[in-house]
């Protein structure tokens, strides 16, 4: 059960958080249920989702939900969602609602499970302490490259490829060696529009909250840049294209449901950002003088940019224009499917149209709603894919590929090597587990994104391959596969069965 979304207490009935439960993961018969939760503590069902097709669920509003809430006309008995995305901006605007038109902080990046096998780039760095907690605190952590420290403005990733930005308080170790992160949420200006009255908004601007939360260190994105209106000012106008995405201004707090003025320079940690360590404070007293006649001040600068730049912009990030295959209309790729309930999927797909950011695909194997033609959808031109959480994928791969053109299916498999087996119109990430000694084969093939073991015919299986910068990597398997899955399934529940699309109650049973 995923929880999202809390905020402070008020006099009388009200919803302080909203949940989302997954009563079926079950492909074709996905269902997923949405609590709107009292300051009493008890729950409300609020929203029924149910699987249409393979990539569309219909949210309808429960009846539990009209019977308790009729005489308050929350909601229509005949309203309909088209997407998560919208039950989860109606599900917090609830929240807002029953709080005088309050907003909430709604983090949707998704923490990562297993970090001990997923994220090995990730160190501490620094002196450490421990508190009465008995938790071992950091002052700082590197990646990529890049020191990121407590008291740091930062990105944090979410779903569909959005970041959100963050104040970063504390980092430190939990009991069971996962490494933590506590973070004070800001909201975009566009985000509290229509809910509380904001004069003169800045399109770059951004509102300090009290809402914090903990969440996986793996989650953060890299630093981004917060500075106060002056200092925005006298900075945007100079700055490269690429370093500006990352720079925002802050100069007002939504705290207690109001806007009010908030000083960021007094802030602990403003002035350890980069940009004031590269610039000279001239620059920050006197702004950037236009006639400036030394050149060597004005060399220094770029150089003091170029070093920033590596600074801020994790190297991953910085290289995926290089990364990005040129693709081109009529073109066979495959896309990674990352949604709930078909986690881990590559889908075959022909490139329609190449946009600026965005390319269109039609799926080769899927059927669109109304089954008349294939199914088609834009989808972000570079996205990158979540670690697995067995730690056997290369970091850095995108979700989007070239096809693969020769299938390795007739070779020694062994326990633990990677794969890719087919089922349900794509090709599944998966680990063998098992291997039939018969004639004809079949192989028991663990699928990490599902946490399902999956029972397949031999010549349903190719050897797994990353595609990483401009080409194919090889995937390292794992003899001690098994135990690396009893170390997630725990977390996580039971695996399930599945032998060729049939869900039975043991690996063993033959259908």
């Amino acid at each position: 059960m995923l929880v999202f979304g809390q905020t402070m207490a008020a006099s009388g009935q009200s919803f302080v958080e909203w949940k989302e439960e997954f009563v079926s993961k079950e492909r074709g018969k996905r269902v997923v249920h949405y609590f709107l939760k009292e300051k009493s503590g008890e729950s409300v069902l609020a929203v029924v989702g149910t699987e249409r097709s393979v990539r569309h669920m219909l949210y309808v509003v429960a009846e539990e939900f009209l019977r308790v809430n009729e005489p308050n006309r929350l909601v229509n008995a005949a309203h309909r969602w088209r997407s998560r995305r919208e039950v989860v901006n109606w599900l917090t605007s609830m929240l807002s609602k029953q709080h005088r038109q309050g907003v909430t902080a709604v983090c949707q990046s998704r923490p990562a499970r297993n970090l001990k096998l997923r994220a090995p780039d990730i160190v501490w760095s620094g002196a450490t302490w421990t508190c009465g907690k008995q938790l071992k605190h950091f002052p700082a952590f590197c990646r990529n490259g890049i020191t990121i420290a407590v008291q740091s403005f930062v990105f944090v990733m979410a779903e569909e490829g959005k970041r959100h930005l963050a104040f970063l308080e504390d980092m430190y170790e939990d009991r069971k060696g996962q490494k933590k992160v506590k973070v004070r949420w800001f909201h975009h200006n566009q985000e509290v529009n229509g809910v509380v009255i904001l004069r003169n908004p800045h399109p770059k601007e951004v509102l300090v909250t009290p809402y914090t939360q903990v969440i996986s260190v793996e989650c953060v994105d890299g630093p981004a840049i917060v500075l106060t209106h002056e200092h925005y000012e006298k900075c945007a106008s100079n700055l490269p294209e690429d370093l500006l995405t990352r720079v925002f201004l802050c100069f007002r707090q939504l705290k207690n449901n109001r806007v009010k003025p908030f000083k960021l320079s007094k802030l602990r940690g403003y002035f350890d950002q980069s940009i004031f360590s590269f610039l000279d404070s001239g620059y920050i007293e006197d702004g950037f003088g236009e006639n400036v006649k030394l050149g060597s001040k004005r060399s220094s600068r770029v150089i003091s940019y170029e070093i920033l730049r590596k600074k801020l912009i994790p190297k991953y990030a910085k290289d995926r224009q290089s990364d990005i295959p040129c693709f081109k209309a009529n073109e066979k790729v495959e896309l990674l499917c990352q949604d709930s309930g078909i986690r881990g999927c590559w889908f075959r797909c022909t490139v329609l149209r190449v946009a600026r950011r965005r390319i269109k695909v039609q799926y080769d194997d899927l059927i669109d709603e109304d089954g008349s033609s294939n199914l088609e959808e834009w989808v972000p031109a570079f996205r990158l894919a979540i670690p697995d959480k067995l730690g056997l994928r290369h970091s850095g791969r995108p979700t989007m590929r070239p096809a693969v053109t020769q299938i390795e299916t007739d070779v020694g498999f062994e326990v633990g090597s990677a794969v890719d087996a087919w089922w349900s119109d794509g090709w599944w990430e998966g680990v063998v587990t098992d291997i039939n000694a018969s004639e004809d084969a079949d192989i028991q093939v663990y699928l990490p994104g599902e946490t399902l073991f999956l029972k397949v015919h031999r010549r349903d299986v190719r050897v797994s391959r990353d595609w990483v910068g401009d080409r194919w990597v090889d995937v390292k398997g794992n003899p001690n596969v098994r135990s690396l899955i009893s170390d997630v399934a725990p977390k996580e529940g039971r695996p399930n069965d599945i032998y060729a699309g049939v869900r039975v109650d043991a690996v063993t049973m033959e259908v």
